[in-house]
C-alpha cells in the first residue's frame, strides 16, 4: 500500500471516528472535541511519514473486539509508532500514533494509544483538555477528575478535563484508544 492511499485510508477512518464519539456522547465538551477532529481532518493536508511498528504491537491481531478495531488493524502496522515519553519500556508494552505528525491538524493533537494486555499507562496530567474514543479492550480507566478506576468497555467515549489526573490499566487484550487534544497548551499542529 502506498502512502496516500494510507492517508486515504486513515482519513476515512477518523471520521468515522468522529461521528461515532460525537454520536456515542452526551458530554457537550467532549462531542466539541470530536467535532473538531471531524472538520479538521476533512480538510487536513497529509504529511509524508515512514512507518515504524514497536514490540508492542505483537499482539495487533488481538485487536479485534469491534468493527471499528478490526478496520485499524488494517492499516494499524503501515502507521509510525513511537515509545511513549512518560515510559521508558522502548515501546515494548505501550506505543504511541500521532497522527498530528500524519496530517496537519492545527489546534489538535491527535493520536491512537495501544497498550499491551495487563500493562498500565503511566497517570499523568496536562493542560490541555482531552477527549478518547475507545477503540478495542476492556480496560479500568481513571478519568474526568475520578480518583478510582472504572471499567470501560470499546466505543466508549472519556472526557479529561484540563490538568486532570487519569491512567489506564488495560484488561485481558491490548487496548487501543484514539485521542485528542485541544484548547490552551497543544503543541501541535
Amino acid at each position: 500500500m502506498n502512502v496516500l492511499q494510507d492517508h486515504d485510508k486513515i482519513r476515512t477512518w477518523l471520521i468515522s471516528a468522529a461521528d461515532s464519539a460525537i454520536s456515542l456522547t452526551s458530554n457537550a465538551i467532549a462531542k466539541e472535541g470530536a467535532q473538531q477532529l471531524r472538520l479538521a481532518i476533512k480538510k487536513a493536508a497529509p504529511i509524508a511519514y515512514e512507518s515504524k511498528k514497536l514490540i508492542a504491537l505483537q499482539n495487533l491481531g488481538d485487536v479485534r473486539d469491534t468493527p471499528r478495531a478490526r478496520e485499524f488493524t488494517e492499516f494499524a502496522a503501515s502507521l509510525r509508532w513511537v515509545e511513549s515519553s512518560r515510559w521508558n519500556d522502548k515501546g515494548k508494552q505501550r506505543a504511541l500514533c500521532v497522527l498530528s505528525d500524519v496530517f496537519d491538524l492545527p489546534g489538535l493533537e491527535v493520536g491512537i494509544m495501544y497498550v499491551e494486555r495487563g500493562c498500565s499507562y503511566p497517570i499523568h496530567n496536562h493542560l490541555p483538555q482531552e477527549m478518547y474514543l475507545t477503540i478495542s479492550g476492556t480496560a479500568q480507566w481513571r478519568y474526568g477528575g475520578s480518583k478510582t478506576l472504572v471499567e470501560v468497555k470499546p466505543e466508549s467515549v472519556l472526557y479529561n478535563h484540563p490538568l486532570d489526573i487519569h491512567t489506564v490499566q488495560a484488561g485481558d487484550t491490548p487496548l487501543v484508544a484514539l485521542y485528542v487534544l485541544w484548547g490552551a497548551g497543544v503543541t501541535k499542529g
